[in-house]
């Protein structure tokens, strides 16, 4: 992604996150925080090099307004190349979660966040040149979702998420992917 792309997205994800955290200190109908997982996969666009993408993404779910939630999401990804060294990123999102439309046992969410980490990038890696080598990753995803409530404290929940990574420091084209995520909350 181009700097001007870059700087484009990180102002619209700000735009819409920072306002949902003032918009009422009341919290969700029960209060309650609740934790879970997701289980990822999923494929970069069309680029130089070609990844694919694991993650495991352990989460814990604060609801601030009755339609709003924060998330605050562990990220483990695992970046698979044919071509080049694969990646590693550790680090931890911050999303908002817009749940618009509710039904009796189900509810459409909209996602916005971003993330730091680490990565494994080196400048000795010369062909990895999708992702800077000062070792910080910055990620910003955007996605939509469905979460099922199967038992009273447990939902299950599968979505789908777009997610870029690049380091927030160097000017890198980064690693776009789609990704398809399956998990469940408690």
């Amino acid at each position: 992604m181009r700097t001007v792309q870059k700087r484009f997205l990180l102002q619209l994800i700000f735009t819409l996150v920072l306002p949902a955290l003032f918009i009422s200190n009341t919290y969700g109908e029960t209060g309650k925080i609740t934790y879970g997982a997701s289980f990822s996969g999923g494929f970069t666009e069309q680029g130089r090099n070609d990844f694919t993408r694991w993650a495991v993404l352990p989460r814990a779910d604060v609801p601030l307004h009755r339609y709003w939630d924060l998330e605050l999401e562990g990220n483990f990804s695992f970046y698979k190349s044919s071509e080049v060294k694969d990646l590693y990123v550790i680090g931890l999102n911050v999303n908002i979660l817009l749940k618009p439309i509710r039904w009796d046992r189900s509810s459409l969410f909209l996602l916005a966040g971003v993330g730091a980490g680490y990565d494994n990038s080196t400048e000795k890696n010369h062909n990895l040149w999708d992702i800077g080598d000062t070792h910080v990753a910055g990620t910003l995803q955007g996605g939509v979702g469905i979460e099922y409530f199967i038992a009273k404290g447990w939902a299950i929940r599968g979505e789908y998420r777009f997610n870029h990574v690049s380091d927030p420091f160097r000017s890198d084209p980064g690693i776009n992917t789609h990704n398809f995520m399956l998990g469940f909350s408690f």
